[in-house]
């Protein structure tokens, strides 16, 4: 019956007709002794994914715990710093122009107060004045108030161009194979 034997009875390793087992993953032939080979083998290279798969399981649970430390949330950290940096900076630079102008206004406002002071002192010595000089100064003094309270030469406004621009985060649905 050697005679008859064929290649797929021969061990894949010792190529002896022994052969008595068939690996059905890789479809080869072994002799008992080599087919405990193959699966002690096969079981090494089981290990050896289960440990890559418990390294990737501890590397996504310190993902999953740590999302803040993720590259693309660091970009929207540095964006929002980025921003609120414009902003407080476009702030800082409208106060100091306010501050600026406002103490010229109240510069003027004093002088013209001073200047008025002066009329009525004048006025009031010469005892030389009518009611329309008084409805005069009672309406310097309101335009005096107005312009203390509410200078008419200062306006805020916005501009229509965005100083900051605004982020979005894209998340692409492509599936693969």
């Amino acid at each position: 019956m050697a005679a008859a034997t064929t290649d797929r009875n021969f061990c894949g390793i010792c190529r002896k007709a022994k052969g008595i087992s068939k690996c059905e993953g890789c479809s080869k032939i072994f002799c008992y002794n080599h087919f405990v080979d193959h699966r002690q083998e096969l079981n090494q290279q089981l290990d050896e994914v289960e440990v890559t798969r418990d390294i990737f399981q501890q590397t996504l649970s310190e993902h999953a715990s740590e999302l803040k430390y993720h590259s693309l949330e660091q970009q929207i950290n540095d964006w929002e710093r980025d921003s609120i940096e414009k902003i407080w900076q476009t702030a800082d630079e409208g106060r100091k122009l306010l501050l600026k102008y406002t103490a010229k206004s109240i510069t003027d406002i004093e002088i013209t107060l001073n200047q008025l002071t002066e009329q009525l002192k004048q006025s009031r010595q010469a005892n030389d004045f009518v009611e329309t000089d008084l409805c005069q100064w009672k309406e310097q003094l309101i335009q005096l108030t107005d312009e203390l309270n509410k200078p008419s030469k200062i306006t805020i406004r916005q501009d229509s161009k965005a100083l900051v621009n605004k982020i979005y985060v894209a998340i692409s649905t492509g599936k693969c194979c």
